[in-house]
């Protein structure tokens, strides 16, 4: 029978926090190292920062160290990374100490999901570099589990037009900083337009579902429109932001997404998938306001199994199963 799963979590903000209280509670997973840049958090019991008591694991702000010190089987990238540069170019250069010591990596990061499309040449050369050192590098989050029912949705259609996703998350769930840093809720407009506004990143990001999803339906998308805008509070910060994407095969929309991210007084979560066709769908799906944060770390830990198993290299996340 094979021992503990050996595991490292790199970043411990919200995600991480979670992470490091289930792993605390997991049989079969063993915490072995923690990482964090935060000069603040360096030094610290991660159990303690997490809220789930002292686990004798120490926060390190070296991954190689720990790394080499440990040998973990698997690194769980979750750090925070900012908005206005290439998240998954920065993510892959934080784990390479992971890849090149011999563990295998999931990452949060809805950036990473399917770079042979969105990155052909990152993606290559972390395909390289991990089959070199005999492991896998996956990228996971929320965003995967609304692809899969998206096209679960679809699977009794006999003819599809169109399909409109609507995610609607209040973001109560995470911490301040990080809504304001990845989403500018809290910013000013004026700091949101230099800062994180930005139509061809979040083409960029919504063309690699739309391209997963379209060549499932037999679709070829081959043009975009952008949509964005804010909403602002009675003090001039940002509480509201909605983004829309819509794909087009020769001029036929098929396939709308529309982001809604909010500090909503109700605390709605839900996510809504219309499919034009025969037979029409409306499918309305309501969550706690827990589920974007819950989604994050539970899918990087449910993914552990498969990253073990797979073969060695880059894995496009929705090419395993769920």
């Amino acid at each position: 029978m094979r021992e503990e799963i050996k595991v490292v979590v790199f970043g411990v903000g919200g995600v991480g926090k979670e992470l490091v209280k289930d792993l605390t509670k997991r049989k079969g997973l063993k915490l072995v190292g923690a990482v964090d840049i935060a000069p603040e958090l360096v030094g610290k019991d991660a159990g303690v920062v997490a809220g789930c008591g002292e686990t004798g694991v120490i926060i390190n702000e070296s991954l190689e160290a720990v790394c080499k010190e440990q040998k973990p089987d698997v690194v769980f990238g979750s750090g925070a990374t900012p908005s206005n540069v290439n998240i998954a170019r920065l993510t892959y250069e934080q784990m390479r100490p992971a890849v090149e010591n011999g563990a295998n990596v999931i990452v949060a990061n809805s950036n990473t999901t399917n770079l042979w499309v969105v990155e052909p040449d990152l993606a290559k050369e972390i395909d390289e570099n991990c089959k070199k050192h005999g492991v896998s590098y996956f990228g996971i989050g929320s965003s995967q589990v609304n692809e899969r029912l998206v096209l679960a949705l679809t699977e009794g259609s006999a003819n599809i037009e169109s399909i409109t996703y609507t995610h609607h998350a209040d973001v109560h769930a995470f911490p301040p900083e990080s809504n304001k840093v990845t989403l500018g809720i809290g910013m000013t407009k004026a700091e949101y337009d230099e800062k994180l506004s930005g139509k061809e990143k979040l083409i960029e990001e919504c063309s690699t579902r739309m391209d997963y999803m379209g060549k499932h339906l037999g679709w070829e998308v081959d043009d975009y429109q952008f949509e964005e805008g804010v909403e602002l509070d009675e003090h001039g910060l940002i509480y509201r932001t909605i983004a829309t994407v819509r794909g087009f095969e020769k001029g036929k929309m098929r396939i709308e997404e529309n982001r809604i991210f909010i500090l909503d007084p109700e605390r709605r979560y839900y996510d809504r998938i219309l499919i034009e066709g025969v037979p029409k769908v409306d499918s309305m799906n309501e969550f706690t306001p827990d589920r974007g944060m819950c989604t994050t770390f539970a899918t990087m830990k449910n993914a552990l199994p498969q990253v073990m198993k797979a073969e060695p290299g880059y894995i496009n996340s929705l090419s395993l199963p769920a």
